[in-house]
């Protein structure tokens, strides 16, 4: 058996990703940066917590946009930084470079939003990530279901957050389930893996 050391200078070939997700906006990137959108953020934890704490632990900027007042201690338990309730959303989601994560239910009800979600999918592939029940339309046909494995400090600082975020629920759980177009997956495996 022979070892073999890794030439740093020369370039790094990983699969052919430059067509979707993160892979696509790659060239202009500087940070990996997820924007979630939702109602509330109870709802945002539970539903997806472990997955944005475990973005959060690999490095990844996460912002949240909440409708209702905000849970300050839940999003700083993982790690995820509040977006001002004055927010533009329309605005947010063509900013967003990399990836978008949104309530199904905050999707379903904001028209004007939804249109813009699905004009950014097409015009930089963005990686887009929806959890609740998926209404019909447009976007529902393009989106796979998904499952992302919390990893241990996902999920203990999930159930922090449910704790902060006033839910009844404190359980974590061992995987969130999602559905998503564009994934980026890095190297060593893919953090949403789909569902057969």
């Amino acid at each position: 058996m022979t070892a073999h050391t890794a030439d740093i200078d020369g370039p790094i070939v990983i699969a052919d990703r430059d067509r979707i997700g993160v892979g696509r906006s790659a060239a202009s990137l500087l940070e990996y940066d997820l924007t979630v959108i939702a109602s509330d953020a109870e709802d945002v934890v539970r539903a997806a917590g472990g997955w944005l704490c475990d973005r959060v632990l690999a490095g990844w900027k996460v912002g949240m946009f909440t409708a209702a007042t905000a849970a300050p201690a839940a999003a700083g338990v993982l790690g995820v930084r509040l977006l001002p309730a004055d927010t533009d959303l329309i605005a947010l989601v063509r900013s967003t470079s990399a990836a978008l994560a949104i309530s199904a239910e905050f999707l379903d009800a904001n028209e004007a939003l939804r249109a813009e979600v699905l004009r950014a999918v097409d015009r930089s592939g963005l990686e887009l990530t929806v959890w609740g029940t998926m209404p019909a339309g447009a976007l529902a046909g393009r989106l796979a279901i998904n499952r992302h494995r919390l990893s241990g400090a996902a999920r203990a600082f999930k159930s922090h957050a449910l704790a902060a975020s006033g839910s009844s629920c404190t359980s974590a759980g061992l995987a969130e389930e999602f559905r998503s177009c564009g994934s980026w997956y890095p190297p060593e495996g893919p953090d949403l893996t789909p569902v057969s």
